[in-house]
């Protein structure tokens, strides 16, 4: 799991470095498919590829749209590797942040620490995603329905970190976490999704290649 977080991750690094404004969402589906399977990955599940307007849709693939500066891009991916799924969103910006877009992002980079601060062996899933709640009240962040979810042999597996039946975390387990906000109100949406294994003594962030404290801008 920690190869195929970083595959991921490494790979959605590559193709925005692969591309820039008068590229198309499909160069940058090309450059990452490319990438992941260079990388070792055996096949993918799912690929998300949303830029501009784009950007406030759940699960859309590329098309032949050109990306223009001041596009906010959200690109996701699932490598597979024997069975074992791993997914890895990151968001960036074409050359320049749109206005409102850095603000977002470092509210949605606050809630990735407070969750990384609070996954360890024996914490409630029900009370990580209460505690989410919270943290997106103190930073006026519309909720979601879930911030996190086990991934291996499937893309969504128990626990849920949602309004849903309360489960410790242990030892071993995978989870993929992404604080996000599609309806932004200012025409984007934004989304990180990390990988995390559940240690002895607290959590492991596996998709360690990018830094997503600040904005990936792409030039």
């Amino acid at each position: 799991m920690r190869r195929l977080s970083r595959i991921a991750d490494r790979g959605i690094a590559s193709a925005f470095g692969a591309v820039g404004a008068g590229a198309t969402e499909m160069d940058i589906a090309a450059a990452l498919t490319r990438s992941v399977y260079e990388q070792g990955a055996e096949s993918f599940t799912l690929m998300i590829v949303a830029t501009g307007e784009r950007s406030v849709f759940p699960n859309v693939g590329p098309t032949s749209r050109v990306l223009a500066c001041g596009d906010v891009c959200r690109v996701e991916i699932f490598p597979i590797i024997a069975g074992y799924h791993a997914g890895v969103c990151r968001t960036a910006v074409v050359e320049t942040a749109p206005p409102e877009a850095e603000r977002i992002w470092a509210n949605l980079t606050a809630c990735k620490h407070m969750l990384l601060d609070t996954i360890k062996p024996g914490a409630s899933s029900r009370a990580i995603y209460e505690r989410y709640l919270a943290k997106t009240e103190e930073l006026a962040l519309p909720r979601i329905s879930f911030v996190g979810h086990g991934i291996g042999l499937h893309l969504h597996e128990d626990p849920y970190l949602g309004p849903t039946a309360d489960q410790p975390l242990e030892p071993g387990m995978v989870l993929g976490i992404e604080p996000l906000i599609y309806q932004t109100g200012f025409g984007f949406g934004m989304q990180n999704k990390d990988m995390v294994l559940v240690t002895e003594r607290g959590c492991e962030l596996l998709s360690d290649v990018t830094d997503t404290d600040r904005l990936i801008v792409v030039s």
